[in-house]
């Protein structure tokens, strides 16, 4: 037993030594010890991996250590030692690709609670069904989110994002498919408990930090173990992240601050919060410490006089395009705060690079953001929507049906729109027009809309046949497209069922493409 001590200490383990020799636990049965073993035995799941690796290497060194040399005989031990060195073999060189790969990646955590109880109450195929189909949906949602699930560790999960494809909103697509995930555990449960099958319960943990990836796809870091960490500290159902990617995501989710935590291995006291909703803010709903702005004047004294000329009653547009990091959305929020002393409407809808191909899913997650989301009541949620339309004169009876699917609101059955598909699209998007343009004869709108060049088909569709129905109404529309990369393209695709928008992109971009940013205005809406 003393033996296995000392080798969990060289591990840097020894908390677990004691648990191994109440378990008679010594070097002849420790070569058979499982994944399952070992976390019956309450290891957490990254000190799992280790001991395993451990495990292996000690199998490793006695397959391929030589063979006991044979005894010198007197007349050898009698000869005498040659002065020239014995020859060595030299190690081989360690590859690049042996040696693994530094990356900076985001790990989440995924694990069930309460998972040995069900087991034992379940016969095998039964448990392996009802984990199969949990893995299943988990790595589903992992990889739509560009997830890539690196390990299956019973009913466990490990996904990286930023490996092997690295992206700039790496924590926000973990943070973003650990939610999508619990939302699928959801659906499981439900066909799950119809059929008679036990629900199932999972806690999740994200963190981000720099590890080696070898060829073999081992991890090497703190950034595992801190995950696997916050796991074990998250409660069942719930996704917590650690300080270091809420501050990558800030304004993105509604988050709860769970406080300081002392992680086992962790030098320095870790914050965790806890993951609510999407808030359906941009990254500006964050809360950032900035430098004051300079050298931006005239491109905010010209927002400020094409504001002035909307709120007389000439529709106006504003286009801002200009290279990644530039302040496109940083010139709007200086904007914004100018506009205080005069009663308006401030309308932003954020599109998103991971939502493309959800139609409307700037208006939903605007929607979710005005009326809140799944955790108000529904009911409430709808009479506030049929208060906000009384208070700008439309017929709460004819819009809310058609308005409240597209903000995330769940309408009773008898309510439910039985339109034809068409139709439906047809009459909601002309609802939302009509919504927003009722809202400007009572005191001016701007409607933002940021990221544009991520806009789904059906959002574009909305921006294209909105000039004919701002005529001389006060609202102004300021769209930063961010990416140079998608300038062109995004103009296009918002300008493809609009001539004169179309005309107005053509000049944008070819003003724009000698200078760092450009903001170009065009005049009235009525010369559509």
């Amino acid at each position: 037993m003393q033996q296995v001590a000392d080798w969990l200490e060289k591990l840097g383990m020894s908390e677990y030594a004691q648990r191994f020799a109440e378990n008679r636990i010594d070097f002849s049965v420790l070569r058979e010890l499982t994944d399952q073993d070992l976390k019956d035995l309450g290891v957490v799941l990254g000190d799992r991996r280790k001991i395993l690796r451990a495990i292996a290497d000690i199998d490793d060194i006695e397959k391929n250590a030589p063979a006991a040399p044979a005894r010198a005989t007197a007349a050898q031990r009698r000869t005498p030692i040659a002065s020239e060195p014995i020859p060595t073999a030299s190690p081989p060189p360690i590859s690049a690709e042996a040696s693994g790969e530094r990356r900076y990646v985001t790990v989440m955590f995924c694990d069930l609670v309460g998972s040995t109880a069900i087991s034992a109450a379940l016969d095998a195929e039964e448990w392996r069904d009802l984990v199969g189909g949990y893995l299943d949906a988990a790595c589903a949602a992992a990889t739509e989110m560009g997830g890539h699930v690196a390990k299956k560790l019973g009913d466990g999960l490990m996904v990286l994002f930023g490996y092997p494809v690295a992206q700039e909103n790496d924590a926000e697509r973990a943070a973003r498919a650990a939610l999508l995930i619990q939302r699928a555990l959801v659906d499981v449960n439900r066909e799950d408990t119809e059929a008679g099958k036990p629900a199932l319960n999972a806690r999740i943990g994200i963190e981000t930090g720099a590890v080696v990836i070898d060829a073999a796809g081992e991890i090497y870091g703190d950034a595992p173990n801190v995950a696997a960490r916050v796991q074990a500290l998250a409660e069942p159902g719930t996704v917590v992240v650690t300080a270091r990617v809420q501050h990558q995501v800030a304004g993105l989710f509604v988050v709860e601050d769970r406080g300081s935590h002392e992680l086992k291995g962790v030098p320095k006291p870790v914050t965790l919060y806890r993951l609510v909703r999407a808030s359906g803010g941009g990254r500006r709903a964050g809360q950032r410490h900035l430098a004051p702005l300079v050298g931006r004047e005239e491109e905010i004294a010209m927002l400020m006089r094409r504001w002035d000329r909307a709120r007389r009653g000439d529709g106006q547009l504003v286009m801002i395009v200009g290279e990644p990091g530039l302040g496109k959305s940083r010139l709007i929020e200086e904007f914004h705060p100018r506009l205080r002393e005069v009663p308006h409407t401030w309308v932003e809808w954020s599109c998103s690079q991971l939502l493309q191909n959800t139609p409307l899913h700037p208006i939903a997650d605007w929607g979710r953001q005005r009326f809140g989301g799944a955790d108000i009541p529904a009911e409430r949620r709808l009479a506030d929507l049929e208060n906000t339309l009384a208070l700008v004169k439309l017929d709460p009876a004819e819009n809310v049906t058609l308005l409240a699917p597209l903000l995330d609101i769940p309408l009773p059955r008898d309510r439910t729109p039985t339109l034809e598909p068409e139709e439906l699209r047809r009459r909601q998007l002309t609802a939302l027009t009509n919504w927003v343009m009722a809202g400007a004869r009572t005191q001016p709108v701007v409607l933002a809309l940021e990221d544009v060049h991520w806009a789904d088909p059906t959002t574009l569709e909305l921006c294209a046949a909105s000039p004919n129905a701002v005529r001389w109404r006060p609202c102004s529309f300021s769209s930063p497209p961010g990416r140079s990369s998608g300038r062109h393209g995004a103009c296009a695709r918002i300008t493809a069922q609009s001539p004169w928008l179309r005309s107005i992109a053509r000049r944008c971009a070819r003003w724009s493409a000698s200078l760092p940013l450009a903001m170009r205005c065009q005049g009235k809406w009525l010369t559509a």
